[in-house]
């Protein structure tokens, strides 16, 4: 879990990956982001305004996705998991989404970019069940145990 702390720690763009009972897709922009070394549990935060089918999708498929891309490091980490469910997000949630949107302007993000609708926003909770590197280049695909310190 260390490993995808300091993922997420680093990472100025994140999407959730969900899919209806039939397989159509649906990613949906992540507003940060933290783990839980406790219990390999992944929570990220999306606008409410943009929750309504990613939800509906998550009600009938539980399975999802997370892409975590450092752009400083050109690397990407795709963790899968099992949606455990939602809160509205919490005084401290903001904040660790405003940690997040400071690092979006720290890598000279188009303003656009970072000035979305993102409150108010829901809490969402994944269970962990593997992670993969996403980094084009020899490795692309290789599974990831988050355990390990390297990264």
């Amino acid at each position: 879990m260390d490993a995808l702390l300091k993922w997420i720690d680093k990472s100025a763009i994140m999407h959730l990956g969900t899919s209806s009972p039939g397989g159509i897709p649906l990613s949906n922009r992540v507003v940060g982001g933290y783990a839980d070394r406790t219990d390999q549990q992944l929570t990220v935060f999306i606008p409410t305004k943009s929750s309504e089918r990613v939800l509906l999708n998550l009600e009938q498929n539980k399975k999802v996705a997370v892409l975590l891309i450092d752009p400083e490091a050109y690397h990407s980490l795709l963790v899968k998991g099992l949606y455990l469910g939602m809160t509205d997000c919490s005084e401290e949630d903001y904040r660790i989404q405003d940690l997040y949107f400071l690092r979006m302007r720290r890598h000279s993000f188009p303003e656009k970019y970072y000035q979305i609708n993102r409150k108010p926003a829901l809490s969402l909770r994944i269970q962990i069940t593997e992670a993969f590197d996403q980094t084009p280049g020899p490795d692309a695909g290789k599974r990831i145990v988050l355990t390990t310190e390297a990264q």
